[in-house]
């Protein structure tokens, strides 16, 4: 990052002789930085720190025009200092203390005085922008900054298309009429950002002059948003994060307020704006909500373009349907919503199609293509004779890369081809000029037609060498952990990898597929075999292809839940394991959906020996992530067995083996499990330690499933710490995401917990009234039934658990498999993956529906009756059962009831002092595994149940 460090000579002195003086100097400093830059510890009096974080060419910019405006307000100054340095360096290290005593030395070296210098290891990202003269060792002197012409818009201008252009403007003319009745334009495109021109002529001739500050194009992406949003800051809450001048433009650059400056002053990029389709709702309100208020104030309509590369997906629905929700909301913005599909159904929206049905050129041909037919006799052919090889070079791949990469990806790609990083800016705003890119930041091409195009300019064997560079690059960004393999960057292995680590790919983004829920996409990618359509493979990959197919395969019917029909999978398969043929990381991927076919129909004994013999397969081909996954279900397996201890043990040695892959789903599917184990475990502590890892890493990542696992187990934490109303609070942040991605399961199952949390605040009646007016379903009544059991409604409740037990005995998602990290209800990715698997085969919430309806037909008969007996030995059975262990935290609940049934009885073989003084003990050593001082007085202290168990071991003497 650079730093900044200005010395002000005598500035103690200063302070008492001239405090006006000094007051604004120290306002001057600060007003130039605020915004942009933070403020350091010096431990000195006189010298000032600050640190830029951002690399972003802009913000890098926006930096130097800080520093060099004080610089000169501080000449002005110079007649009443006793003089001063100010000095640019770039340091790695976050040692703040450290950097400035290296920068104080470094000032020693500034032979004169009231002058900005720069390190030499700064100057090649900084020399365009100053003038300087080399001096004695690594500094430079800055004498003048050069004045540098503003930038083009970056959009290339494509053509129009007229007749849609009519169409929106009859459209969104209708705003002004008398009779107006909001409602979302539906334009059919298979090509929406080249409809950018078109829509924007149609802005134009409606806003007039408040054209472009009351539009924007919103583009929902499949992908993490790569681009820098050239729209608004999505954490912006206000006017007040912006000062009122961060520099005067001695560079040449402007400020630009995202929108609220004059039409004039306002460059086309701020139209753009990206977030991924699994984006907050809060930041969707928060973009779409400070632009309405922007159109608003000019008291136009804010015109919002939203497209997306996914349209079809239920996450992008969603978010089209609540933004068209909040523009029309008011009547103060019209939603355009721009995709390849015929005008849809938004619910309770009015939908108008802009597109005529026999558009035959929208068709046929993008609108890049038609402006390099209309515009130029020899369209992109002329442009391309005019590029120097090295920008050749760079439009090249980034047609290739499709815009799917971080701009910082992009620029160390380049330099590993080289083209060193200053180059690459100046080459893309020199492309974005000529109509070839996107924008100067939006780094793809317009025409889809480029490769055939730059064919004639650069010759085969180099376009092959720069594959190989790609490909090697991008392993290498794999292989470190900063890249993960993604369906966009399995298109691009089409064209550039070998057909082996083509099918190393296809491998991973099947699994994330499957991992990640998405059974549909995988099941057709496995069918289609698309990324290897064309290619003539090698026998032993073909032999490869076959055997993973059928691995992944195996592995989709088993997330499915269709055990039967993966065990006879086993009877399909491609060969036999012993042919000599079979390398050692196929034979391992076999042998790894053996040991979770096994593990799945409950022999895990068998799982264990498969895996292990997986492990050596792998370890043969050097697999790490092979290894890793092996290990884990292994670990799954012995916590099956209840050896927990042993399983936390495996997970650890999983983890370590891809802990430099932190961007696969494996490591985030390996990390979730861990945090689970360590939950059962009883050490709250380190499980919330793993979760804050990895969380956002898992969203960034777009792994939702996983992010709302990790999401939901934070909210178990605080429920099992007796944080009741913070655990509501969760559940509400949990359900909020799960609406966003439409899980309709996880949007029942959180309502029903957070709703749970109110009946352990002390207001069962209320929570019970909340809880019947849900959807029944076997988790939604057993929290009822705890409810009016806890409000003594004994009668209802012991009804209610009653129908709650028939619909857990009913519903085959009690047992979801372990490996689809898909939430049904709030026990099956917790408990049920060591509990579910006892000698009684129930889940934790029947076992639990269980338990409670006994204490409550306890409670409703007499201690002699027949009734009171039978139910008393169920509760007998649940407390010594095996699938109860001292691992489960539902263990206070059932001992406690079952104690209090025994004293109810009076006479009985098992001694209710005993039973509830071993449940006391097992408490008190399940909290000493809770590292925080704090969190174990909350378990023992403020969980309903352990309070309870411990005051009534305290009042036998018991502990």
């Amino acid at each position: 990052m650079f730093y900044a460090l200005l010395e002000v000579r005598s500035y103690r002195q200063l302070q008492k002789i001239n405090p006006e003086l000094a007051a604004t100097i120290d306002k001057a400093i600060h007003s130039h930085f605020h915004g942009i830059s933070s403020e350091c510890p010096t431990q000195s009096t006189g010298y000032f720190l600050f640190n830029f974080v951002s690399r972003n060419t802009a913000d890098i910019e926006k930096m130097a025009a800080a520093v060099y405006a004080l610089y000169l307000q501080l000449k002005e100054m110079q007649a009443h200092l006793m003089g001063f340095t100010l000095l640019l360096d770039t340091a790695n290290q976050n040692d703040q203390i450290s950097v400035f005593r290296s920068m104080r030395n470094t000032m020693l070296e500034c032979v004169e005085d009231n002058r900005l210098w720069i390190h030499n290891r700064a100057a090649t990202a900084l020399e365009y922008l100053f003038t300087c003269t080399p001096k004695q060792g690594n500094l430079i002197l800055v004498e003048e900054a050069k004045q540098r012409q503003q930038s083009s818009d970056g959009y290339p201008k494509f053509s129009m298309d007229k007749e849609i252009s009519r169409s929106l403007k009859n459209a969104l003319g209708r705003y002004f009429a008398n009779n107006y009745n909001p409602a979302a334009l539906w334009v059919q495109s298979r090509y929406p950002l080249d409809l950018f021109e078109t829509l924007c002529d149609a802005g134009k001739a409606v806003l007039g002059a408040d054209y472009p500050d009351c539009m924007l194009m919103l583009e929902v992406c499949g992908q993490p948003p790569y681009i820098n949003n050239l729209g608004i800051d999505p954490h912006y809450r206000g006017l007040s994060d912006f000062p009122e001048k961060i520099a005067p433009e001695y560079l040449g650059i402007q400020h630009e307020r995202s929108g609220l400056l004059s039409g004039s002053e306002t460059k086309q990029p701020l139209l753009f704006s990206e977030m991924p389709f699994f984006t907050s709702l809060s930041r969707l309100h928060n973009t779409l909500e400070f632009r309405l208020q922007n159109a608003e104030y000019r008291g136009k309509p804010l015109i919002c373009m939203l497209i997306s590369d996914e349209p079809r997906h239920q996450q992008v629905k969603q978010i089209f349907q609540e933004a068209a929700k909040i523009l029309l909301n008011g009547a103060n913005g019209i939603p355009v919503i721009v995709c390849p599909t015929e005008a849809g159904s938004l619910s309770g929206i009015d939908c108008i199609a802009c597109t005529p049905l026999d558009h035959p050129r929208l068709a046929m041909k993008s609108a890049a293509q038609r402006y390099w037919e209309q515009e130029s006799k020899d369209g992109i052919f002329e442009l391309l004779s005019h590029l120097d090889y090295p920008s050749l070079i760079v439009l090249w791949v980034l047609h290739h890369l499709g815009g799917h990469f971080p701009y910082a990806t992009v620029s160390r790609l380049m330099q590993s081809l080289n083209i060193p990083p200053l180059m690459l800016p100046e080459i893309c705003k020199q492309l974005a000029f000529s109509g070839l890119l996107i924008s100067e930041t939006v780094l793809r091409t317009t025409s889809p037609d480029m490769d055939s195009h730059l064919s004639e300019h650069i010759s085969p064997s180099s376009r092959q060498s720069i594959a190989g560079s790609i490909a090697h690059f991008l392993q290498e960004e794999i292989n470190r952990g900063d890249l993960a393999i993604t369906m966009p960057l399995l298109n691009l292995a089409h064209d550039i990898l070998s057909a082996e680590q083509r099918l190393e790919w296809f491998a991973e983004i099947t699994q994330q597929l499957i991992w990640n829920n998405r059974t549909t996409e995988a099941h057709e990618l496995l069918h289609s075999k698309a990324a290897f359509i064309g290619m003539n493979l090698p026998a032993h990959t073909a032999e490869r292809f076959r055997w993973l197919l059928w691995a992944r395969k195996t592995q989709l019917l088993i997330f499915q839940g269709e055990f039967a029909e993966a065990k006879r999978m086993t009877a399909a398969m491609p060969g036999s394991l012993d042919k000599s043929s079979i390398q050692p990381g196929t034979k391992g991927r076999v042998l790894l959906e053996m040991s979770r076919i096994q593990y799945a129909d409950g022999d895990f004994v068998s799982a264990i020996l498969h895996a292990k013999n997986a492990i050596m397969a792998f370890q043969e081909s050097h697999n790490r992530s092979g290894t890793a996954e092996a290990h884990s279900i292994i670990a799954l397996a012995k916590l099956a067995q209840g050896n927990l201890v042993e399983a936390i043990d495996y997970l650890q040695i999983s983890s370590d083996l891809v802990s430099s892959r932190r961007q696969s789903i494996l490591f985030t599917h390996i990390s979730s499990l861990q945090a689970v184990f360590l939950f059962l475990y009883g050490n709250y502590t380190r499980c919330g330690k793993i979760i804050d890892e990895l969380l956002s890493a898992a969203e960034a990542t777009g792994w939702i499933q996983h992010a709302l696992w990790l999401h939901w187990l934070q909210s178990r934490i605080a429920f099992e710490l007796g944080d009741y109303e913070g655990a509501r609070a969760l559940f509400q942040r949990t359900r909020c995401l799960a609406r966003n991605c439409g899980n309709e399961m996880v949007l029942a199952s959180c309502a029903a917990w957070s709703t749970r949390c109110i009946t352990y605040t002390g207001h069962p009646v209320q929570a019970a009234r909340l809880l019947a007016q849900y959807e029944p379903n076997p988790e939604s009544l057993l929290f009822l039934g705890e409810a009016q059991f806890m409000a003594g409604e004994l009668t209802q409740a012991d009804q209610t658990l009653h129908k709650s037990l028939i619909l857990w005995q009913q519903d085959k998602r009690q047992r979801p498999p372990v490996y689809s990290a898909s939430l049904v209800h709030g026990f099956n990715l917790v408990e049920d993956i060591a509990f579910g698997n006892g000698d009684t085969g129930y889940s934790t919430g029947q076992m639990l529906a269980q338990g409670l309806r006994s204490a409550v037909a306890t409670r409703l008969h007499e201690a002699a009756s027949e009734d009171f007996a039978i139910n008393l030995e169920t509760m007998r059975k649940m407390v010594r059962s095996r699938a109860i262990s001292q691992y489960d935290p539902q263990l206070p609940i059932y001992a406690y009831l079952y104690s209090q049934a025994l004293e109810q009885q009076g006479e009985d073989n098992d001694d209710p002092n005993a039973i509830i003084g071993k449940a006391a003990k097992q408490l008190q050593e399940r909290s000493t595994r809770i590292e925080n001082p704090q969190q174990k007085i909350a378990f023992l202290r403020n969980n309903y149940w352990s309070q309870s168990l411990l005051q009534a071991a305290q009042a036998s003497k018991m502990i």
